[in-house]
């Protein structure tokens, strides 16, 4: 956090806790930007399944603000906030992210998002059927990223 206040004075920091084992009081950081939440959604684990996807794009779609909403790993530094302005306003994309390790997928470190483009994932989750089973583990980074390039092409959404 404090390397991004170092490039962004006005961001706001949303933590979404996991209830099943939450941080402990004293690992919680605190500020005027920092918000806290538990969250009860399923994790599955590492942030994988449906109902973890669902959730969070739900807690996404929570937070107050203007776009994007930017998620983005604790242990993953922003250098520069650069691209994704170049994403969004330059280029007009609805959301982008960083590919790293599977092809035409963002990987969950950093992604980008409007508040459009959450809303008609959410809305395409809740309208068709997915197959669960063991095959099917629905991976947070790599499902969102599907479900918008789905909805939007390429033309809507990077992947850089």
């Amino acid at each position: 956090m404090e390397q991004i206040r170092r490039i962004d004075q006005a961001a706001q920091f949303y933590l979404f806790d996991d209830a099943a084992k939450p941080l402990f009081p004293a690992q919680v950081p605190t500020g005027n930007d920092i918000f806290y939440k538990i969250t009860y959604f399923a994790r599955g684990g590492n942030l994988n399944g449906l109902e973890c996807v669902r959730g969070m794009l739900g807690c996404m779609l929570d937070i107050p603000g203007d776009d994007p909403v930017i998620k983005i790993d604790a242990d993953t530094l922003l250098m520069d906030p650069a691209e994704i302005t170049r994403s969004l306003k330059d280029r007009g994309k609805v959301a982008g992210g960083m590919q790293c390790r599977v092809p035409l997928a963002w990987a969950g470190c950093c992604y980008w998002i409007t508040r459009a483009a959450i809303k008609a994932a959410l809305e395409l989750l809740s309208r068709r059927e997915w197959p669960e089973n063991a095959r099917q583990e629905y991976p947070e980074d790599q499902t969102i990223s599907k479900i918008l390039l789905y909805l939007y092409g390429s033309a809507g959404v990077d992947v850089l």
